[in-house]
């Protein structure tokens, strides 16, 4: 019965279907990635996702988000990169990998990842993924545990890019709103304007609604806060679909009078979460900082 349900839903793990797998990109980004990046892109995504290795405790990226990734650092060819959001640390290490097969990581840290929490649950250690199975690109990872983008902006920890190049950002961080918000309001006062972010989970809801026709499990509280980002945003962006539906990506080339009425626009929706940080969305959205 499940499969009659789904039969028109991707979970975003198919590499066995090529093109499933490669449509996103192709269509999307296909003017502005030579056939040498796409091949790169299906070839590594799909060995990435194939190697099966422990320490990963789920809610990880897909491989159709690996290609949302993989495509703007290809597009973009950042020298340094940001996340915003461990766990595990599975989309750490596919970036750190990615970066080093397509010539991005130099002898210096390539990603700056912070989380909030050092463990989820007993033994479940925030980016242990890196640590186990690949530990030859720990030097090129300055990770940060206890850190948000609220910490960041309150200027109590700060990351320190190397500034001399394009960096691109990915965010996979708390989803319940305004959380989200946060995030892109530290990055985009962090980031040279222009720059690319990849945002995960931007339709969460489907996915679950996906898990509980599967697991029968019931749907949790909606977390919509990232599709509230991607959806309102109004500079360029590129949406996901098919294997992909579940990333966007969203340019930082907005002026500041426009981001600031964004930040409003977001506003506008109750909060998902207890969130005791008003100054900060009142503070960038007045421009007052």
């Amino acid at each position: 019965m499940s499969e009659m349900l789904l039969k028109n839903f991707y979970y975003g793990n198919e590499i066995n279907d090529p093109d499933a797998l490669m449509f996103w990109p192709r269509q999307a980004l296909g003017q502005e990635l030579s056939d040498e990046q796409l091949n790169r892109i299906q070839s590594n995504v799909t060995q990435f996702f194939s190697t099966k290795l422990g320490g990963n405790f789920g809610g990880s990226i897909t491989a159709g988000d690996a290609t949302v990734i993989a495509a703007i650092m290809e597009m973009v060819r950042p020298v340094e990169m940001i996340e915003i959001g461990v766990a595990a640390g599975f989309s750490s290490a596919f970036i750190l990998a990615y970066a080093a097969v397509s010539g991005l990581v130099k002898d210096r840290t390539y990603l700056h990842s912070i989380d909030l929490n050092v463990e989820l649950k007993p033994g479940q250690l925030v980016g242990n993924y890196v640590r186990e199975n690949y530990p030859a690109l720990l030097p090129f990872w300055d990770f940060n545990t206890r850190q948000t983008s609220a910490t960041m902006l309150d200027k109590t920890f700060d990351i320190k890019l190397h500034g001399d190049g394009p960096v691109v950002a990915f965010v996979d961080g708390g989803h319940e709103h305004p959380w989200p918000l946060i995030d892109i309001i530290y990055l985009y006062h962090k980031l040279p304007r222009g720059s690319w972010v990849v945002m995960q989970d931007v339709q969460m809801m489907e996915r679950w609604i996906a898990d509980m026709v599967v697991l029968n499990f019931p749907i949790p509280p909606s977390q919509r806060g990232v599709n509230y980002v991607a959806s309102h945003w109004p500079g360029t962006k590129k949406l996901g679909f098919k294997m992909a539906y579940n990333s966007a990506a969203i340019c930082l080339d907005i002026p500041e009078w426009q981001f600031r009425g964004f930040i409003e626009e977001c506003c506008r929706y109750p909060f998902e979460t207890d969130f005791d940080r008003q100054d900060l969305l009142k503070r960038y959205s007045s421009g007052a900082r």
